[in-house]
């Protein structure tokens, strides 16, 4: 029998499609989430539902009651991964079959941003990263950290599916004026593949690797793959530098763009390109090229059903 995996972050996009790949290996999933439900068991067939404040309960069973030791999933804030791994300190020891934390690229190209909240919280997650590190080395505990770049593929992330309801609402996307950077962008699908192939590996894989796209795209003509996703004729509205600073004091009086900075205008021409050979070589990691279809800002039937067991 295959040990259950403990998800958090469960109710995202990284975890729905994670937890839907899990379930298709035949593991049994402890789908960890903010709130408690009236009744823990799902309607999904091996999915368990349990709010956060339960897991320490949960994380303290004997092993027999849970199929074995548990592994670990982080679909969500490296600062929670971190605080679970701290829960049983200091009878961390052999506890966890395995830790899967899903980080991000962000650490690296965000990490000297003029913006100061941006600063922070890259300093949170790799504070959190290096106390994980620390534990899980500690107790000889198989940990793979994976950094994915700009993810899409499913309408609930943050940038493309963004960019792409801008589009479908407004027919036009405003543009730093250079914004030929190169970007990798990443299907959730492909991530959660891979993601699985991690936990399935035998033996568990101990690395701390990039997770990107097949190739690299500019960003304009990124961009300009969402026009064709929605059906619209490409119309990119380039601003001056100088003119970046009121446009997003206005965008922040569009409901869905608050939390856009001068920062993410400035990035668009800057190349952010990584190697994940050794996601590529160890994990079998083959994501597919950038070709957005309008599909891919829908999520699957059969990820609503789990999402809809989770909320």
């Amino acid at each position: 029998m295959k040990p259950p995996v403990v998800v958090l972050g469960a109710t995202g996009q990284i975890g729905l499609f994670s937890i839907f790949n899990l379930l298709e290996q035949g593991r049994q999933v402890i789908a960890v989430t903010r709130l408690s439900a009236a009744d823990n068991n799902s309607a999904i067939e091996g999915m368990q539902r349990i709010a956060y404040s339960q897991l320490k309960d949960v994380l303290i069973r004997q092993e027999d009651t849970m199929g074995g030791k548990p592994a670990l999933l982080s679909c969500g804030p490296v600062k929670l991964a971190q605080d679970v791994v701290q829960l049983r300190q200091p009878a961390i020891v052999g506890h966890w079959e395995r830790v899967i934390v899903i980080g991000t690229t962000s650490a690296v190209t965000k990490r000297e941003s003029g913006d100061r909240k941006e600063r922070e919280l890259i300093a949170e997650i790799e504070a959190a990263t290096t106390l994980i590190c620390e534990v899980c080395h500690a107790g000889k505990i198989p940990l793979t950290i994976l950094n994915p770049t700009l993810i899409y593929g499913c309408g609930m992330d943050q940038n493309l599916s963004r960019v792409y309801s801008w589009i479908k609402r407004f027919g036009f996307v405003p543009l730093a004026s250079k914004s030929q950077g190169l970007r990798q962008p990443l299907h959730v699908q492909d991530l959660a593949k891979t993601i699985t192939n991690a936990i399935e590996t035998d033996p568990a894989v101990d690395i701390d690797s990039p997770v990107c796209g097949n190739g690299t795209v500019r960003y304009d003509h990124m961009i300009e793959g969402l026009f064709a996703a929605a059906g619209r004729k490409e119309r990119l509205l380039r601003l001056p530098r100088a003119l970046v600073p009121p446009v997003i004091g206005l965008s922040g009086l569009i409901p869905g763009l608050r939390g856009l900075n001068s920062e993410m205008f400035m990035r668009q021409a800057v190349d952010m390109i990584f190697d994940d050979t050794s996601a590529r070589e160890l994990l079998n990691h083959h994501p597919r090229k950038y070709n957005p279809k309008m599909h891919d800002f829908l999520l699957p039937e059969s990820i609503q059903q789990i999402q809809q067991a989770l909320v």
